[in-house]
C-alpha cells in the first residue's frame, strides 16, 4: 500500500471531534441520505470545511477489524470528494452489519451517498 500524500490526509479540520458537534448534527439534520447498511445525517457546517464523524456500534459490526475497515473506506471516499463538497457536517450512522459486504460494494454505496451531498458553488 502506498502512503497517502500529506495534502490528502484526513486532517483534524475534516473530522467531527466533540460531543457538541455530533449532537448538533444528530438533533436537527437538514438532510438524511439512506443507503443499504448506513445512514448519513447532514447539516450545514459551522466552518468552511466539510467534516465527517462516525457512529459505529459494536452491536452492529461486532469485530473491530470490520468496523475499522468501514471507517477507513468511508474516510477515503469522503477525503477524495471533499474538495467538491460544500461546507457540511456529516455523521455516518451504521444501521446493520456490513462485514459481509465487499470493499468494492462498500465503496460504491459510499460514492452514491456522497454524490447526493450539497456541492460547492
Amino acid at each position: 500500500m502506498t502512503p497517502t500524500p500529506l495534502g490528502e490526509r484526513f486532517s483534524r479540520q475534516r473530522r467531527l471531534l466533540t460531543p457538541r458537534a455530533f449532537s448538533r448534527v444528530m438533533e436537527s439534520p437538514a438532510l438524511k441520505i439512506h443507503q443499504p447498511g448506513f445512514l448519513l445525517l447532514v447539516t450545514p457546517a459551522e466552518g468552511p470545511e466539510p467534516r465527517l464523524g462516525f457512529i459505529v456500534a459494536k452491536r452492529k459490526i461486532p469485530l473491530a477489524v470490520h468496523r475499522n475497515r468501514f471507517k477507513r473506506c468511508f474516510r477515503d471516499a469522503f477525503r477524495r470528494s471533499a474538495d467538491q463538497l460544500g461546507a457540511v457536517d456529516v455523521v455516518c450512522l451504521v444501521r446493520q452489519n456490513l462485514s459481509d459486504v465487499s470493499n468494492e460494494q462498500l465503496h460504491e454505496r459510499m460514492q452514491q451517498a456522497l454524490r447526493r451531498l450539497p456541492r460547492r458553488s
